[in-house]
């Protein structure tokens, strides 16, 4: 996705984890991450930090890899030594009406045909259209945009399956939280693929907790 600010260019995906790219005049840019959480009034910062738009710095884009469903929202700076921190874009995931698709990562039959009726659940809830991905034509065809997505941008796409440990990040080694990965001070969670351990889940809860559901 993309949006333009005055003479800011801003490129923001949430398609496999929050990527942002900043074109624009200004030296520094403060991305931040804030997830909101049921029943709490104020969104939890996840992530933030400075980064500059030229390809020659360390940090010349913003990325945070967790895949699994986040109610997330994207806050934008722009950085003065004159003038302090000014926000000058926010976005909140939101994929009403919009294309997402989703990778079935099996070859049982019913077991993707379980997971298809969460990803109609899901589909349901936020209103989105829903591009169907398995090893099984029977059940990618009932998601009527299977026929005309093509070429068309994903704003998000989830993998659905059992994934290995997907993290070898910094995150993972504080002693406190052996196993998880450490974010904002207080979220935690298994890998960006999942939010805990799948290895004792049934299909259902490995899909719902992937979708949020």
């Amino acid at each position: 996705m993309y949006t333009k600010i005055n003479d800011i260019k801003i490129h923001y995906s949430f398609e496999q984890g929050v990527n942002v790219r900043i074109e624009g005049p200004d030296p520094l840019y403060l991305v931040e991450l804030k997830e909101h959480l049921p029943g709490d009034d104020k969104p939890r910062q996840v992530e933030g930090y400075v980064i500059t738009p030229t390809k020659f710095a360390y940090r010349n884009q913003f990325s945070y890899s967790q895949e699994f469903f986040g109610d997330f929202e994207l806050f934008i700076y722009k950085v003065n030594s004159n003038y302090g921190v000014t926000r000058i874009f926010s976005h909140r995931f939101d994929d009403r009406d919009k294309i997402v698709e989703f990778v079935l990562d099996t070859d049982a039959h019913q077991e993707a045909k379980l997971w298809a009726e969460r990803v109609k659940v899901y589909s349901d809830l936020h209103g989105c259209r829903p591009v169907l991905k398995s090893k099984f034509p029977d059940i990618n065809k009932k998601f009527p945009e299977y026929f005309k997505s093509d070429g068309l941008k994903r704003y998000k796409k989830y993998h659905i399956g059992r994934y290995p440990k997907n993290s070898n990040d910094f995150k993972t080694f504080q002693p406190q939280y052996e196993g998880l990965i450490w974010m904002g001070n207080w979220k935690l969670f298994w890998s960006y693929q999942h939010p805990r351990p799948w290895s004792t889940l049934t299909s259902q809860e490995i899909v719902d907790d992937i979708l949020g559901l």
